[in-house]
């Protein structure tokens, strides 16, 4: 087959111009009209000229190499240069700026200045001439260094308890109590002064580093010990326990109250044998029932052991109401208090008025009003009889 190369220079017209020329006629039998204006015999060389990139832009469908150390440069004045020398990859440009997909900044640097580090489109972290800064919580598994320029490390800024190495006492000043919270490994304590008991939460102190006068404002909690040291001790102060007899002296009333045990009260003074007056607690006094209307009560009685307030007893209601009344007289014949009498058949005893004793009373006797066949001198008479009552309280 023909080449270009050889048919060529080929003519069979008159003259060597455009229009003497015609394309046909350069070539011979081995090389077509076709071959002529393509240039790898497939499609025609303006088909494959519009399939490269042209100044606009266009798409690549496959990888595309660069060879070791030629550079990839971006920008009228190479802003942004990729290059690899066969071992490392480098981004090159003064200042470089990387960005997520919505415009928010990831990453800046620039030439001689600041790297920084963004969360968010926040900044976090940003280098300087003297080292880093960072913005919020820094958290790692282990630091070093000789924690030279730390400042403001207060107990309040270690959250956690820890380990720390041991001190040199020389570079610790105004440590006091207020400065120190937990538990602290052992000291010797010789040059520990003024410790409080209001310090020492927990723990045994030697005896020998007891003081010699120990005041009750300077203890509490539980003691133990003989006590033979021991003085003015308040009973208040004594909230259980026994105290022997011989600790006991001038015990009066006004120092006891509550139940007492079981005494002989052999020794005891100042305790009534009888009471002081009529109403007076352990009193006996004569109570009787009575009707507070003209209507016939109802029979009540009143048992021996029973307990009353006669102040403000009351037995029914209305025209069978019953009340007491104190001290009433008893016939010698028949020991029947304020025999009563019968009105158109009705029975009652009334005209009296109800006690105003206080206290609470128990019944000796047995009291009981009757109206209906009531025993005495007429059988349609009411009667009540009289009953005995201890004051109890």
């Amino acid at each position: 087959m023909a080449t270009y190369e050889s048919v060529r220079y080929q003519f069979t017209g008159a003259n060597i111009d455009s229009a003497s020329i015609p394309s046909p006629t350069i070539a011979n039998g081995s090389v077509t009209n076709t071959e002529f204006q393509t240039v790898d015999a497939t499609s025609s060389i303006q088909t494959q000229l519009n399939s490269k990139f042209g100044a606009t832009g266009g798409t690549f469908t496959g990888d595309i190499t660069l060879a070791d150390n030629v550079d990839l440069n971006i920008g009228n004045g190479n802003d942004l240069v990729l290059t690899s020398n066969g071992t490392i990859g480098f981004v090159k440009g003064n200042s470089i700026t990387i960005e997520d997909a919505s415009g928010n900044d990831m990453a800046t640097y620039t030439a001689n200045g600041a790297a920084e580090l963004f969360f968010g489109g926040a900044k976090k972290i940003e280098t300087s001439n003297t080292g880093a800064t960072v913005t919020g919580a820094l958290t790692a598994t282990s630091f070093s260094g000789n924690g030279a320029n730390l400042s403001a490390l207060t107990a309040a800024n270690i959250a956690s308890p820890g380990t720390l190495p041991a001190l040199v006492g020389t570079a610790l000043t105004s440590l006091n109590a207020a400065n120190l919270t937990g538990t602290y490994a052992a000291l010797n304590g010789g040059s520990i002064t003024s410790i409080n008991a209001s310090n020492i939460a927990s723990g045994t102190i030697a005896n020998a580093r007891l003081p010699s006068s120990i005041s009750v404002t300077n203890v509490s909690g539980t003691l133990s010990g003989n006590g033979a040291s021991v003085t003015s001790i308040n009973g208040s102060n004594i909230s259980s326990g026994t105290v022997a007899d011989a600790r006991i002296s001038t015990l009066t009333a006004s120092k006891l109250t509550g139940p007492l045990p079981a005494i002989d009260g052999s020794n005891l003074t100042g305790i009534e044998t009888v009471p002081n007056a009529a109403d007076s607690v352990g009193a006996i006094r004569a109570f009787a029932l009575f009707s507070v209307s003209s209507g016939t009560p109802t029979d009540t009685t009143i048992s021996a052991t029973d307990t009353i307030t006669p102040a403000t007893y009351e037995s029914g209601s209305g025209s069978s109401a019953l009340q007491l009344a104190i001290d009433p007289p008893v016939s010698a014949s028949t020991g029947v208090s304020w025999l009563g009498y019968s009105v158109s058949g009705v029975r009652y005893i009334n005209g009296k008025t109800r006690t105003t004793v206080s206290g609470t009373w128990r019944a000796l006797t047995t009291g009981r009003l009757q109206s209906s066949n009531p025993p005495g001198p007429s059988g349609s008479q009411a009667s009540s009889t009289a009953f005995l009552a201890q004051r109890i309280s």
